[in-house]
């Protein structure tokens, strides 16, 4: 697994975690990274924004918050970790860091990782118009 996380995509994955306590959940998987992405004002977020209208962002939060609903009302106990498709997130972001010749895997990756994986994340960011390939544009347009 890709391990050169910039400052800000080592935050969002701790606020993952936070995300899988509120939800009552016991395993970080890719709706939680989505989530924690939602609520930082990273460089992923701000690509979103300028592709999305005026309260989308929040709408996509709600969308998939809805989806996944809550777990029980006490957290099963122990450790929490990464899903396998959360890790399959991370490893797809780290190849999107060498394909674009990146030194740091950082959100954008992140968000770019999400939407390859198929699941509940890339499913609501599609409804909005977010692709891998419109991403990817953005991210050329804006130079990130």
């Amino acid at each position: 697994m890709y391990q050169k996380f910039d400052a800000v995509t080592k935050t969002v994955l701790a606020s993952a975690e936070e995300e899988t306590i509120r939800l009552s959940h016991s395993l970080i998987s890719p709706v939680h990274i989505m989530l924690a992405l939602l609520k930082s004002r990273c460089n992923a977020v701000t690509l979103m924004a300028q592709m999305l209208r005026t309260g989308d962002a929040e709408n996509i939060r709600l969308e998939i918050e809805r989806q996944i609903g809550t777990g029980p009302e006490q957290r099963i106990g122990g450790p929490i970790t990464l899903s396998d498709r959360a890790r399959e997130v991370i490893r797809l972001a780290g190849l999107e860091v060498i394909a674009l010749g990146d030194s740091e895997l950082a959100t954008q990756h992140i968000l770019l990782g999400l939407l390859r994986v198929n699941g509940v994340v890339s499913s609501v960011l599609g409804k909005y118009g977010i692709s891998v390939d419109s991403l990817r544009e953005q991210m050329k347009r804006l130079e990130v």
